[in-house]
């Protein structure tokens, strides 16, 4: 199975874990989405707000160098296991997928109380 493929078919797994999830994406080192899917009844995609070519108006990228940044401290607190930003429309949940930690798992969630069981189901899935 390709690369490609093999992160396509991530997005479907991330999407099937819970119905709180909007959209699974995989993103490399820059953050440039490789691949992406959004839940069926979605009609306004946060990706429109991700796809800006300027990288500080990118999501992705932004998200991207909060996880580095955070990762800097992996030393003193251990293994970075997902990063959770809330905004006030949308949160959004970005893991490290590989050794190299080049590639990531980027997925936006529904607002809601709380949102650790589909952070749980989400990291088992994977």
């Amino acid at each position: 199975m390709e690369e490609y493929d093999f992160f396509n078919e991530l997005c479907g797994v991330a999407l099937a874990t819970d119905k709180k999830v909007r959209f699974a994406g995989v993103m490399d080192n820059e953050g440039k989405l490789l691949t992406g899917k959004y839940r069926n009844d979605i009609h306004s995609p946060m990706y429109q707000s991700s796809t800006a070519p300027d990288e500080n108006k990118n999501l992705f990228y932004a998200s991207y160098r909060s996880v580095m940044q955070a990762r800097s401290f992996e030393p003193h607190l251990g293994q970075l296991k997902y990063q959770l930003s809330e905004f006030q429309n949308v949160k959004l949940v970005t893991v490290p997928l590989t050794v190299r930690q080049d590639k990531f798992l980027c997925v936006s969630l529904d607002l809601s109380d709380s949102c650790e069981k589909t952070i749980a189901k989400l990291l088992e899935s994977i």
